[in-house]
């Protein structure tokens, strides 16, 4: 009895660590998943959720920093290891998971304050859950990631610009694109009309991230996207 109590309080003081601050009032039941151990693949995403939104809010936070960097790398292990032998139902259900996907545009708007390798990780889940995703329901997440790009523009247009930046920008970038309704979406919003301007860069490593992604969002593989590609390169002059 005594050591069920003292469990349980001691469970209470890991999930407390994050306060509900971090999650509205209809998410705060991830807060949950903290503390136990032997985490469903949903557990675990409800924790990246969380580590994602504290990391953000403080990430000078020693504490917040290991939890972070720890379920980034417990998540990429687990779409990776997916989208390499296709046996794990579990996971291959959560690409649609509403915490997964906000936590991963999360990560990307504000890419600048993680390392160089837990920026490849966050790339490797998004080209993993994208990848995933669409070989269930095509574009199911792609959908997602079309209208979040809306956020995600002046940062990543940012990063291509920085050269400490610029190859995870081009990493997401030309990972997106290969999906119409992200293709779609970026076109539409004259973003490459900006991204554009870099292909004169005296930066070669920026010039030539900048050339690659345009030669994935400019040479679509179906031919429905490619008429909408026509179509823009119609109005513009290259």
């Amino acid at each position: 009895g005594i050591n069920a109590e003292y469990m349980g309080i001691n469970q209470m003081k890991k999930v407390s660590s994050y306060s509900s601050d971090l999650v509205s009032e209809e998410e705060k039941d991830v807060l949950k998943s903290f503390g136990k151990k032997n985490k469903t693949c949903e557990e675990n995403i409800n924790c990246f959720f969380v580590s994602v939104s504290a990391f953000i809010k403080d990430p000078i936070n020693p504490k917040r920093v290991k939890s972070f960097m720890k379920y980034v790398k417990r998540v990429r292990d687990l779409f990776h290891r997916t989208s390499i032998d296709g046996t794990n139902p579990a996971i291959i259900n959560l690409t649609r998971n509403i915490y997964l996907l906000q936590a991963i545009t999360r990560g990307i708007a504000n890419h600048k304050t993680v390392s160089f390798e837990t920026k490849k990780e966050f790339a490797t889940i998004f080209r993993d859950v994208l990848r995933i995703s669409d070989e269930i329901e095509p574009n199911s997440a792609a959908n997602y990631f079309a209208i979040a790009f809306e956020g995600l523009y002046e940062p990543l247009l940012d990063s291509l610009r920085d050269p400490d930046n610029s190859v995870f920008a081009g990493e997401v970038l030309t990972t997106a694109l290969k999906y119409e309704p992200i293709l779609r979406k970026v076109l539409s919003q004259k973003f490459m009309d900006k991204v554009r301007v870099l292909l004169d860069s005296s930066e070669f490593e920026i010039h030539s991230i900048t050339l690659e992604i345009f030669k994935v969002a400019f040479n679509p593989k179906h031919e429905k996207e490619k008429l909408f590609v026509v179509s823009y390169l119609s109005l513009i002059h290259i």
